[in-house]
Parts: C-alpha cells; structure tokens; sequence
C-alpha cells in the first residue's frame, strides 16, 4: 500500500481558540433583560415552532419562537443569557440537515414587566 512504510502519526485534537471579544460583544447586543432574542436564518417553511423551539430547547429554556409565516427566518427567545449565549458560541448548527444561520436579533421594541413574565410563564408551563 502506499505510505505504509511511513510510521502513523497520531495526535490530540487541539479546540477552537474561543473569541473572548466576540463573547463580550454577543453579551452587550442581548441586552439585560430576558426574553433573550436571537435571529435564526435558513428555516422552511416545513418547520413549525414547536419542533423549532424543542431542538432549540438543547440550549436553554426557551421562552418563545416566532417564526415568519411563508418565509425562511424567526426568532427564538430564551430564558435565561446562559441559554442564548450557548448558542452564539456554536455558531452554525444544523437542523433537519440543514445549515441554519444563528446571530444576536437585533430588537426593535423593548417588553414590559407584564409582557416578559407572561412569557416565561408559558415558557416553564410548555416545558412541564
């Protein structure tokens, strides 16, 4: 066969150098407040928000998935940063053998009180 006659070199894989720069950026673009939005880019319009928010869920708790009726993007809401911030740092996943386009969403109005603990309420009830 050839290369044979060399030896086999075998190693550790060696991780990804993490951004902490990109990381410190995600954070002060979700802002302080939950629900947590992030903008997901590459759906069909097969996918419906609950399978988009239990493979989402892997994450985090997910408060909410908004998804645009026809078109090929939403917005999940997570809980908690924690959950959002995963996410961001995996940066493209794939779901149904697709390739989907994850970033922070940028948020155009802001949630009262009332509305966010609404939110969570239904989130948690969802869940259990």
């Amino acid at each position: 066969f050839p290369g044979a006659g060399r030896p086999l070199q075998m190693g550790f894989a060696t991780p990804r150098r993490k951004d902490n720069k990109g990381r410190d950026d995600r954070e002060s673009q979700l802002g302080d407040t939950p629900p947590f939005k992030v903008f997901v880019g590459g759906l069909s319009d097969r996918d419906n928000e609950e399978e988009v928010g239990d493979f989402f869920s892997q994450w985090g708790l997910v408060a909410m998935v908004y998804r645009d009726k026809g078109g090929t993007f939403g917005f999940v809401h997570f809980a908690t940063r924690e959950g959002a911030l995963r996410l961001l740092d995996e940066g493209g996943v794939m779901f149904q053998r697709r390739p989907l386009d994850v970033k922070v969403a940028e948020s155009r109005r802001g949630m009262d009180d009332r509305e966010r603990s609404d939110l969570i309420k239904r989130a948690i009830a969802r869940r259990f």
